[in-house]
This record gives structure tokens, sequence and C-alpha cells, in this order.
């Protein structure tokens, strides 16, 4: 394939996921994502509303939000299409170096699929951790072959980086010392432990220590550690909620990958895999990054494991093709089969997803509704949203509990601190409250079977009910309350 036709493909790709990304709306997550980031711009602190994901999202969406003040659907969908592009052009880039075209070709065309498929087209962190982590690929690549101890120094800090965006990082390093154990056993005899404590210690710990020493500094080492460390290994429970859905959503790409397993067991395939550690180092790295499947079975999980388990197929699938006219064959077969595995995927998960190419959304309503609450929310009140956080994107207002959404980190701090929500509804400052007591949209499924948190609930809504009172302020679809005595 020449270069003029790659880049022609490459442009439209960008432009049919800006278009997917837009017509997707922002997502849950993102929200959170972009509300924290521009209250870092509105003088909070970045634990002021319990951020539950690593701080690099959160000063990516500040920095974005400084240079574009006024960014909506389309600036956000820009930046998110940006990370995309990222992460397909420097797939590409990487493997095609040493590994030639063709796995480049097949290697970024898996990572673009897994972006449509994996829900990369919101605002999601895991292609930042995938992004972040990619160079860490041939600089591990390097000190495996020189024998010296930089690159893995190197590799390291890429490494650390990738944490500073979600603790699934970690997951690289554990693979990166798997893969440098197999190699010192198996090749060329180096220094296992000053090597893993190059990588590990000296790359990852540098830049792991680097926020700890400003937290600290800050006075804000605690949160940094609880929000960043504890909260997502030792209090966010595991589920299989998503089990089915990933399954059914993303077979096509599991189907791949076991048909490249049986390919890479061919004697001449093999043997080319053997003269590399770029495809062993890919596989082992998102082999170890699937591990977090094991707390959550939500497909964009799924991204930093693919994108290295992309590049382990497309080298895979490209040494095939040059094994012999029956490899060849074979080869092809595989990737029209997963092909076709592709609209099955969409069918027996969502094909209303379709539509998201073929036409423009409106979210004029969006719009109509933060200006209706901005007439009733002033600059220094506060307001509550129970049903989607989107609400005070829209409004650019805050909430006066340290809760963005009502998920799992809510459900913790509600039960660490039984009163919050009371003390909530009692300040005055307190001017708008979306809830239906019929339907509370806690995100969390396992909070109504909480006594305790279903009963904090229950007294919020009596103490809602009696000292504020319904009102239209023509929003449709959400049901809004204002204090009895007329404020706001």
């Amino acid at each position: 394939m020449k270069r003029f036709h790659i880049t022609a493909i490459f442009i439209l790709l960008c432009a049919a996921f800006l278009l997917y990304s837009y017509n997707s709306g922002y997502g849950y997550d993102a929200v959170e994502y972009l509300v924290i980031g521009r209250s870092l711009l509105d003088g909070y602190d970045l634990f002021h509303f319990s951020p539950s994901k690593s701080p690099g999202i959160f000063y990516l969406v500040a920095g974005f939000l400084y240079l574009w003040p006024d960014a909506g659907h389309v600036a956000i969908s820009v930046l998110i299409t940006s990370i995309f592009a990222a992460v397909v052009a420097f797939t590409f880039l990487f493997v095609g170096r040493t590994h030639g075209r063709t796995a480049a070709v097949i290697s970024a065309a898996i990572v673009a699929a897994s972006c449509f498929f994996m829900e990369m087209n919101f605002l999601e962190t895991e292609a930042l951790v995938f992004l972040c982590a990619l160079p860490a690929l041939p600089a591990l690549r390097s000190g495996l072959r020189t024998r010296r101890l930089y690159p893995f120094l190197l590799a390291g800090c890429w490494i650390g980086c990738a944490i500073f965006f979600k603790t699934v990082g970690l997951f690289y390093a554990v693979g990166a010392a798997a893969f440098i154990a197999f190699w010192n056993r198996f090749k060329n005899r180096l220094p296992f432990s000053a090597t893993v404590s190059q990588v590990l210690a000296c790359g990852a710990g540098i830049v792991m220590c680097a926020p700890i020493l400003l937290y600290a500094f800050t006075g804000q080492l605690r949160d940094y550690v609880h929000w960043t460390y504890i909260f997502p290994l030792m209090h966010y429970p595991s589920d299989t909620f998503f089990l089915g859905k990933l399954y059914t959503k993303l077979g096509w790409f599991f189907l791949l990958l076991l048909l490249t397993f049986a390919l890479s067991f061919h004697r001449r395939v093999r043997s080319v895999l053997q003269m590399s550690c770029y495809p062993g180092i890919a596989l082992t790295l998102g082999l170890a990054a699937l591990l977090a499947l094991f707390k959550n079975q939500a497909s964009h999980y799924v991204f930093p494991a693919a994108g290295f388990l992309a590049i382990f197929m497309g080298i895979v699938i490209s040494a095939a093709f040059s094994a012999s006219p029956f490899m060849k064959r074979s080869a092809a077969s595989f990737l029209v089969l997963a092909a076709l595995a592709v609209p099955a995927s969409v069918a027996l998960y969502r094909p209303s997803a379709l539509k998201r190419f073929i036409k423009i959304a409106d979210y004029s309503a969006e719009s109509e509704a933060g200006m209706r609450i901005r007439e009733i929310v002033g600059e220094n009140d506060r307001a509550l949203f129970f049903s989607h956080p989107v609400l005070y994107w829209a409004s650019h207002r805050y909430p006066n509990i340290p809760y963005i959404n009502f998920h799992v980190h809510f459900s913790q701090g509600l039960r660490s601190d039984p009163d919050m929500l009371r003390r909530a509804l009692e300040d005055p400052a307190l001017v708008l409250v979306e809830f239906d007591p019929g339907y509370p949209q806690v995100r969390d499924p396992r909070f109504l079977d909480d006594p305790q948190l279903a009963g904090a609930l229950g007294e919020f809504t009596e103490q809602l009910r009696a000292t504020f009172e319904p009102v239209d302020i023509g929003v449709p679809k959400h049901r809004f309350w204002r204090r009895k005595n007329g404020r706001g």
C-alpha cells in the first residue's frame, strides 16, 4: 500500500471518528473530567470534587479549556479525535520502523477499529494510558538488544506517565518485568534484578514520585494517594455487569486474537518472531493489562491491552503473509473472518450505533437547559443534579457536595459521612435540586441494596419535600426542586 493511500485512508478514518464521537455525546465518565477540569480554572483544587481517576486527565482537560474556553461538543470531539489520530499514527510509526509497512498497517487498523468498539469515541483515559506507554516498547527493545540500562529507565518513565492517567498503567510494569524475566532466563542472561529495579524503581518510580512530592508540598498527599491508588485498587468493587456485553461487542477482537495465536505456532512464523522481541513485549504488556477486567468488564477497560495486542497481531499476521503461500492464504482468511465478525458484533450489541455515522446530533436542548439553570442559580449559588452530571457542564454551576456524579465513590463517601446530603439541603447556597424520588438515578448498582445508603437517601427525599418545592424550569425529562422560601 502506497504512502498516499495510507494517508488518505487515515484522514477518512479521522473524519469518520470525529463524526462518530460528536454524535455519541459526552458520555457519563467524560462529564466528570470536563467539570473537574474546568473547576481547576475556576479556582478549585483538584480534590475538591473527589476525582475518580488519576490526575492526568483533569490537567489535560484544564489545559484544553484554557486554550478553548467555550468548548462544546465540537471542540471536545476534536480533542478526542486528536487522541485517536495520535494513537493510530504512533502505532503505525513504531511498528513500521522495525517490522515494515504491512505489519504497521495491520496493527494500526486493529487499533483504529478498537477505538470505535471500545468507547474511545468518548473522552476516556485508556487511550491516553496506551499512548503514554507506547514509547516504552522501543525503549524496552533497545535495552534488551544493547544490554544497557538507561533504555529501561526511559521505559519506566513512560509507564509512569501512563499511571499518571490511570492506575491500570501499573499492569504494564508487571508485564515489562515478566518479559524481562523471560528474556533473562532464555536469551541474553541479563542482570535481572538490576534491570527490573531500573524499569520499576528508577523509571516509573521517579515519575510516580514527582506528583507525590508536589501534593505533599501542598498538603494534598492523603487525597492524592487515596483517589489515585487506594480507592481504585482497594475500594472499587469487582463485578461482572458488563461481561455479556464485552464478548458480544468485542467478539471480533477476541476471535482475531485467538486466530493470531494459531498462526504464531507455525514453525516459519515462530522463527521470524524469535528474531524480534517486539511481538513478545507487546503480547506480555497486553496480557498484563487484561488483568483490569477482573475489576470491571466495560469495553473501554480492554483498550490499554488491545493497543499492544494489536501490535502483536499485526506483526504475527505480517510474518504469516511472508512465511509460505499456505500461511498467506490462512492469514488472509483469518482477516476476512474477523472483518465479517465486526458487523456481527454490531448486530449483537447495538445496531443503532450505526446511526452515529449518518446523522448530526442536535444538542440545543442541552444548551437550553444550561441557560435555564443559570437563570435560577447564580455564580455563587449551588445546585445538586442527580440524573446526569452533564447539567453541571451545561450550566457551568457546581454542587455543594464533593462529588460530581453519584457512582461508587459517592457511595463510599456517604457511608463515611451519613449526614452529607442533609447538610447539603440545609446549605442556603443550594437553590436548585434535580431529583426524581420515584427514580433516584444513583449509578452505583449496589446502592439501594445497602440499608445505610438507602436510609440516607430516604431521609434526603423527606427533607427535600419538606424544604423544597417542585418547579418547572422548562427542561423536560428532569424534575427540579426550589426552596420554599422562594430563593432563586
